[in-house]
């Protein structure tokens, strides 16, 4: 990414990942839209975060401006990420062990568990992998995960 710290034009991120672009602060814009094309639609989400500690502020008015009607909601990097485990990772986790469970009979459990498979039907895997692999508070999870597995002797 030697073109982003050329610092001759100015870059919008969009990742769900904050903290991995600190070392660009002030030469990008890092924007996060909490909507994607199977949610876009539904009328419902419509919130963008705006990270503060990363991105230059002279561009959020234009950010603002250009996403007139949306809730822009502004936050640190750090912020983000630790929002981001309970929004995407943990959802992306329970959806991939959804996939994976087969029963001969279906109980109203089981399809419930079953529909959560389709939170990452459809996404790109790599994409999926890096928002858990790369967020700096994804063990958050992994250890909500263990607290929940220690009813089991």
């Amino acid at each position: 990414m030697e073109y982003i710290e050329r610092r001759d034009r100015t870059y919008v991120e969009l990742s769900s990942v904050k903290s991995v672009f600190r070392k660009y602060s002030g030469s990008i814009v890092s924007i996060h839209p909490l909507f994607g094309p199977s949610s876009y639609n539904d009328g419902l989400h419509r919130t963008i975060i705006f990270v503060t500690d990363i991105s230059n502020v002279k561009y959020k008015e234009i950010i603002e401006e250009m996403f007139r009607g949306y809730d822009l909601v502004s936050m640190s990097a750090e912020e983000h990420d630790r929002m981001m485990v309970s929004d995407m990772v943990i959802p992306y986790l329970m959806s991939m062990i959804a996939r994976r469970i087969e029963a001969g009979y279906h109980t109203r459990s089981f399809d419930m568990a079953r529909s959560l498979a389709s939170i990452v039907e459809g996404e790109n895997p790599e994409v999926v992998m890096d928002t858990i692999r790369l967020n700096p508070f994804s063990g958050m999870a992994r250890d909500m995960i263990n607290d929940v597995m220690s009813v089991i002797p």
